[in-house]
């Protein structure tokens, strides 16, 4: 079990949120998988291409990865429990059309941690006041220069990119008859 919120970030909207996560706080991003058990804090996680756990000292958690040894490839991971997982929007397309998949911030709440979930609501709220509601029929928000985005002829995409299905088409048919900006 857990608590999600989805949104849907370009590149500027990503190092906003950043700015804001360790605007006041020590707090470590780290590759949520690796080959290795070397925990590496990246200075800057909005250009990583994998699935990231936020963390700090202060929610009371060990961060450390564990190895998995049964998958085909061995390797390393972070537990959910340790932080907050963080899946960032990924530009694509959908139909020949440009796309951009819902990026997710992800509490699992199977250990209950009020320090956790105190961080992550706080988070979750700094999204939801800076950003829009999805427009489209999708949960979550969307940031600032993804709208801009969308505005300008960008799918919004849920958090996997869709089979084309005459149901996916009728779905995004919506979205392509939106009214654009100009510019």
């Amino acid at each position: 079990m857990g608590r999600q919120i989805l949104f849907h970030t370009l590149k500027d909207d990503c190092e906003q949120l950043f700015s804001f996560v360790r605007g006041h706080e020590a707090v470590t991003v780290v590759e949520r998988d690796a080959e290795t058990e070397e925990l590496v804090d990246l200075d800057m996680p909005c250009n990583a291409k994998s699935d990231l756990i936020l963390w700090k000292k202060e929610v009371g958690t060990v961060l450390r990865r564990h190895y998995i040894a049964r998958a085909t490839r061995p390797y390393f991971r972070v537990p959910y429990s340790a932080g907050l997982e963080f899946c960032r929007s990924i530009t694509t397309e959908w139909n020949g059309h440009p796309g951009l998949t819902q990026g997710r911030l992800y509490l699992n709440t199977d250990q209950a941690n009020e320090s956790l979930e105190r961080w992550y609501s706080r988070i979750a709220r700094w999204m939801r006041t800076r950003w829009t509601r999805c427009p489209v029929g999708l949960s979550g928000y969307v940031g600032t220069s993804a709208m801009h985005w969308h505005e300008n002829g960008g799918l919004l995409l849920p958090i996997f990119r869709p089979p084309d299905t005459p149901e996916w088409r009728n779905f995004f048919a919506r979205q392509l008859r939106f009214p654009r900006s100009a510019g």
